[in-house]
């Protein structure tokens, strides 16, 4: 009689997803701080600007793993909310946001990236 075991290493394949998401939220946040810093044409501004102007916002990007598998990532200036989701005067003047995660995540394809990162941690096990 001949038999053939075949065994599946759950432990590792989780491990190889856990580095892939991790690389893959290191990405997104480069791609946020990516387009933080290029000029670009923002809806409802006038010619082509960086949100950059003495790089406080830039700087005070943040992700904390809040389990293996999620990454929250936050800006902590007072002003990081006004910046992305716009803000009116007291004249009532009306300033577009510039919301540069809705342009990282759309310019970013957070999942082909995860899927060749999780391929290569695959191929070390």
């Amino acid at each position: 009689m001949s038999n053939y075991k075949l065994s599946l290493k759950v432990d590792e394949i989780n491990t190889a997803a856990e580095r892939a998401f991790q690389e893959t939220a290191f990405q997104l946040g480069r791609e946020f701080t990516r387009v933080i810093s290029e000029p670009r044409q923002w809806d409802g501004w006038k010619g082509s600007r960086d949100i950059v102007d003495l790089g406080q916002l830039r700087s005070s990007q943040q992700v904390v793993f809040t389990n293996p598998l999620e990454a929250v990532f936050s800006w902590n200036t007072e002003y990081a909310s006004a910046v992305h989701e716009g803000y009116t005067l007291r004249n009532g003047k009306t300033i577009a946001g510039r919301p540069w995660t809705t342009i990282a995540a759309q310019d970013f394809d957070i999942q082909g990236f995860y899927l060749k990162a999780y391929e290569r941690n695959l191929n070390q096990i």
